[in-house]
């Protein structure tokens, strides 16, 4: 349909103008400078991992975001070299170039005006729910990269008629394992993905089949995680050192990344749904409510699949809706650290999860899937103007522009003293380290709080930060 690849061809140059342009204004003051660090120095120096007090640092633990999107963004440093905004610009590229394949898989669906609408609505949603709380389009966190390859894998699944075809399965998986070495949060939605898979398969063709083609799905995205294990271990040279680090990665996860460092009145508050509904209701506003609403419709899709009564885009609406629920119901009652950008799945595969409801509306009459794209569009305006437009966290500010000229502003120091002083040497404070400055100035900093720091540092050539915008000692 001629309209439809017009129309989406206009939207990923209008999100291609707006992404690329906010690329080149924001450097991330949290986790996404800690990872462009990361990826500087493996396209530098080919290692992965921080330079720490005088010894590199491998696979660090707090590096939860992998190398799906470190790779491209280390590729992009070793062409190019250091900048201030390499990752950034590599982080909107590689989103905008997933964006433009879930239109590309999506378009065989859509065959009709409220199809294409209906499309667009939930991709404009997709960017604008995500962009609005978070820079994370265009900064190098891999939420939004695994949550593309998320919905990429349940398009392509399911793609393959009420049988399962074990090329398109090998590709799903593929996408998952990809997804996974993104964010190894992917593994709850895409249990759920697996889940919905193995129940219209089981319908269609049986239990051994059903089985034989979830394997495969499984063993490719097993496949992704055994190269970036093997690569992991080629990087450590011993078993030894891989295991340690592993049981480090546990230790991480069980305690820092708990939220148990913060204490424990912090975490019982936490823990309560009050504060997580709380979170969701100042950060999306009204979208919270309006994608709460939309699942309302999942135990009625699941009720006609129990009874056969699903087309094809009925299952993928299952699936995006069971994915959406595993990841908010996790956040909701077992997340220890309720961080919204933990939600950013569901913020994929709700919109997409709409879309599809309204393509299953179709198959029972054009006039109630206009009905249904007409109300959702309207429930959609509501939102916009009522949820917050520059919510409290994580951190977008109308000060970003001043944040972006005060890193550079300390980069540029540090490259002046550097040329002046060779032996001068830079710290920071604690895990931070000043990590958006580093991501854009031509030497490491250390960290001033850590045991060996005193040993380390010889009387006049020391330089520290000792504040966000940035005094220098």
């Amino acid at each position: 349909m001629l309209f439809a690849r017009v129309a989406g061809v206009v939207f990923v140059a209008a999100c291609a103008a707006g992404m690329l342009s906010l690329a080149r204004g924001y450097v991330d003051p949290h986790d996404g400078s800690c990872i462009a660090v990361l990826a500087r120095n493996l396209g530098e120096t080919g290692r992965y991992g921080y330079a720490r007090e005088g010894r590199f640092d491998l696979w660090p633990v707090e590096a939860t975001t992998g190398p799906t999107l470190v790779l491209p963004i280390a590729l992009a440093y070793r062409m190019v070299g250091p900048g201030p905004y390499v990752a950034n610009v590599t982080s909107a590229l590689l989103a905008l170039l997933l964006l433009a394949a879930l239109w590309h898989a999506m378009l065989p669906k859509l065959t009709s005006v409220v199809a294409v609408l209906s499309s667009l609505v939930a991709l404009v949603l997709v960017v604008g729910i995500t962009i609005k709380p978070s820079a994370a389009w265009v900064v190098p966190r891999g939420e939004v990269v695994a949550g593309l390859l998320l919905v990429l894998a349940t398009l392509v699944a399911f793609a393959d008629g009420s049988t399962p075809d074990r090329p398109r399965r090998l590709a799903s998986g593929l996408l998952i394992g990809l997804g996974l070495a993104s964010k190894l949060l992917l593994l709850l939605p895409g249990a759920a993905l697996l889940a919905v898979l193995l129940w219209r398969d089981v319908r269609s063709v049986g239990w051994v089949r059903a089985l034989a083609a979830a394997v495969v799905l499984a063993a490719a995205a097993a496949l992704v995680l055994l190269a970036v294990e093997v690569g992991k271990l080629a990087s450590f040279g011993d078993w030894a050192s891989y295991v340690a680090r592993w049981r480090e990665f546990v230790e991480f996860f069980r305690v820092a990344g708990s939220g148990l460092r913060d204490g424990p009145g912090a975490l019982s508050e936490r823990r309560t749904l009050a504060y997580r509904f709380g979170v969701v209701g100042e950060n999306l506003g009204v979208f919270g409510a309006v994608l709460a609403l939309a699942l309302l419709v999942w135990p009625v899709l699941a009720w006609r699949a129990r009874r056969g009564r699903l087309s094809s885009d009925g299952w993928i609406a299952l699936a995006l809706g069971a994915e959406t629920l595993a990841v908010a119901v996790w956040w909701l009652w077992r997340a220890d650290i309720p961080w919204l950008r933990y939600l950013f799945f569901a913020c994929f595969t709700a919109p997409l999860f709409v879309h599809f409801v309204v393509l299953e509306a179709g198959h029972h009459g054009t006039r109630g899937a206009r009905l249904a794209l007409g109300a959702w569009m309207v429930l959609l305006a509501v939102a916009w103007i009522a949820s917050p437009a520059t919510p409290s966290w994580p951190g977008p500010s109308a000060s970003w522009s001043a944040r972006a000229d005060a890193v550079v502003a300390a980069a540029n120091t540090v490259r002046r003293i550097a040329e002046e002083d060779p032996e001068a040497r830079f710290w920071g404070a604690g895990w931070w380290q000043h990590w958006d400055v580093q991501s854009v100035s031509p030497l490491a900093l250390g960290n001033v709080l850590a045991d060996s720091a005193a040993d380390e540092m010889r009387a006049g050539h020391e330089y520290l930060l000792t504040s966000d915008y940035f005094n220098w000692e």
